[in-house]
């Protein structure tokens, strides 16, 4: 087996690299209250097998969306 050169493996990483940072922000954007996308769809569009694989790496509820969900929940129960 050939060793890579460090360009080779560099040129490597920047390919993987480019690829995690666009699946990360489609994930991030189209996984958002104001998106209406739901998250089994957005899971099925990045290949994912198991729906768990896209909650637990691109999930993460900020004070904004607590906010907003927990108003959205006492709005509902006047």
């Amino acid at each position: 087996m050939k060793k890579k050169t460090v360009s080779e493996i560099y040129r490597e990483w920047r390919i993987v690299k480019r690829h995690l940072v666009k699946e990360s922000s489609f994930a991030t954007y189209s996984i958002n209250i104001e998106t209406n996308c739901d998250c089994k769809t957005v899971s099925s569009i990045l290949g994912h097998a198991n729906i768990n694989t896209t909650l637990n790496l691109y999930v993460h509820p900020d004070m904004g969306l607590k906010r907003k969900c927990i108003d959205r929940m006492l709005r509902s129960l006047k």
